[in-house]
């Protein structure tokens, strides 16, 4: 979200009325709040500032300051604390660790894949492995040699789907990190030592890999320093290990990034939803694979519309009462410049049976002539009628057969000295 730099549109002084809304929109978004804590976030003397900004994407966002250190940003009416903010409540978010190697990986617009996170040493994996996150929830990023914050983000999925996931796919869609431009805005300072997040003696697991969703340079790291590959759709293996639901979430978020990047590049927008998803987005199907929006969490194609409109990839508006066009595309988000295609035959629908995908065969085209009102009398004798239609080996055939049956041949010469039509031939 702040990775490239962004265009403030106004900056205004905070007033008593304003900061008395802003509290309650803390209250309503951390009720575990304390007055204190807020008081402390947004002093009712201070020098509190409200500054719009219109970040590259293209989302335009809120940004509370105190002392010009930014501390809250509002995205899409959803409140979220910057590290600054979680530096000085580091319990204001549920967090997730992860390993410093990722981190260089997040700051360069990656989010944080399952995979990546570290679990305390010796616990029991479970429904509880993940906190107790909703799907969307702002959730913080630590590292597992400080617990201060580095990232801030919502989560992808339900701290219930990470456990079913069997720690697959994406964790947190990082929205803000440390030394991005929106931390530069403030005084700059380097990450506080706030020890730890688990206690002494909780390292990480031998053999936990790690990466994070980034394909242009590897998204991670694992525990050997092996590089590790994003999770793609080539690897029919993988998608089977993983549940219906995500792997069919999966698949259609692949192919909506794929299209954007392929045959929908160079389309003049405004485009219908529709046309969109039937000219563009179908045909993406990797072969093998059959798309079916049912088997998603999404259920229908506006509500996943709605889900890469809130990550800042699309614009999606109503241009005609009831029909929903998409506007614009942020051709610099870091989803669409990480993305690559990963499968060399693509196309829409099943598997045909005994397996594998049929080769493209082109049509035979055959010249052929039809019989004529003038020749039919001749192809008569020999079963074909007015129109049928016959082959150019067909037609000598009759002509040969014909000279033969009637000793017609002088040398190299044929002579015709009676026929049902006229036929002249050399």
């Amino acid at each position: 979200m702040f990775q490239k730099p962004f265009r403030i549109k106004s900056c205004n002084v905070m007033k008593g009325s304003e900061r008395k809304r802003w509290k309650v929109l803390l209250l309503d978004h951390f009720p575990a709040m304390s007055p204190d804590d807020l008081n402390e976030l947004l002093p009712s003397k201070g020098d509190v500032s409200a500054i719009k900004l219109h970040a590259h994407c293209g989302a335009s966002v809120t940004v509370v300051t105190l002392s010009k250190n930014p501390m809250l940003f509002e995205l899409d009416g959803a409140v979220y604390p910057t590290v600054y903010a979680l530096w000085k409540k580091p319990d204001m978010l549920q967090s997730l660790t992860t390993h410093p190697q990722v981190f260089s990986k997040l700051k360069g617009g990656a989010d944080l894949m399952l995979p990546g996170v570290v679990l305390r040493n010796g616990s029991q994996y479970g429904r509880t492995s993940f906190g107790n996150l909703a799907k969307g929830d702002p959730c913080a990023v630590d590292l597992t040699d400080n617990r201060a914050a580095v990232a801030v983000g919502k989560t992808a999925l339900s701290s219930t789907e990470m456990y079913e996931s069997g720690k697959r796919g994406k964790g947190v869609l990082v929205l803000h990190t440390y030394e991005d431009h929106l931390w530069q805005m403030g005084e700059a300072t380097p990450i506080p030592d706030l020890g730890p997040p688990f206690p002494t003696g909780d390292d990480v697991q031998e053999g936990d890999q790690v990466w994070a969703n980034d394909n242009d340079s590897n998204a991670g790291v694992a525990s050997e320093d092996r590089v590790q590959p994003e999770v793609s759709l080539q690897d029919s293996q993988t998608v089977e290990c993983k549940s219906n639901l995500e792997s069919m979430d999966e698949l259609l978020y692949y192919c909506f990034i794929k299209a954007l990047k392929t045959s929908a590049r160079n389309v003049d927008y405004p485009i219908l939803v529709s046309t969109f998803y039937g000219t563009h987005l179908l045909p993406g199907v990797p072969a093998g694979h059959v798309l079916d929006l049912k088997k998603t969490s999404y259920k229908k194609f506006g509500q996943f519309l709605k889900f890469v409109r809130e990550m800042g990839l699309i614009d999606v508006k109503q241009l005609t009462k009831g029909v929903e066009s998409i506007v614009s595309v942020c051709v610099d988000h870091p989803e669409m410049r990480r993305f690559k295609v990963v499968e060399e035959d693509v196309g829409y629908g099943g598997e045909p049976e005994g397996g594998g995908r049929r080769p493209y065969e082109p049509p035979q085209i055959e010249e052929l002539y039809l019989v004529s009102a003038h020749t039919a009398t001749f192809f008569k004798l020999f079963g074909y009628g007015k129109s049928s239609p016959l082959s150019g080996p067909q037609v000598r055939q009759c002509l040969t057969k014909y000279v033969k049956d009637n000793g017609l041949n002088r040398d190299r010469f044929v002579l015709v000295v009676h026929s049902p039509c006229f036929i002249t031939v050399s």
